[in-house]
């Protein structure tokens, strides 16, 4: 976002918000099973679920949490850094005239 906010001045105001919308959609105050069950599924794809989940599953339920749940938060994890290295290298030149 930093990056982007160089050239799209309004990201800077805009991540704020989708951070904090973000908040409120993970079940860290709230336990999922309290949603309508269509609603739960869609949890699922929330990349903080599964680590909220678990953490749920130590710190509440004395449990060992599923590790191929973190699968999918990870692999999002590296998509983006990738596509950051790549859009930093792709324009790198044209920081230095802006900045």
């Amino acid at each position: 976002a930093g990056l982007l906010n160089i050239f799209l001045r309004d990201i800077g105001q805009l991540v704020p918000i989708i951070l904090q919308f973000t908040f409120w959609l993970t079940p860290i105050v709230y336990m999922p099973t309290i949603l309508p069950e269509r609603y739960q599924s869609w949890l699922e794809w929330h990349p903080f679920y599964a680590l909220v989940n678990g953490y749920h599953q130590v710190l509440l339920w004395g449990k060992v949490p599923d590790w191929q749940n973190l699968l999918y938060p990870l692999a999002l994890g590296v998509a983006l850094l990738v596509l950051g290295a790549f859009i930093y290298k792709r324009s790198k030149k044209e920081l230095v005239d802006v900045l």
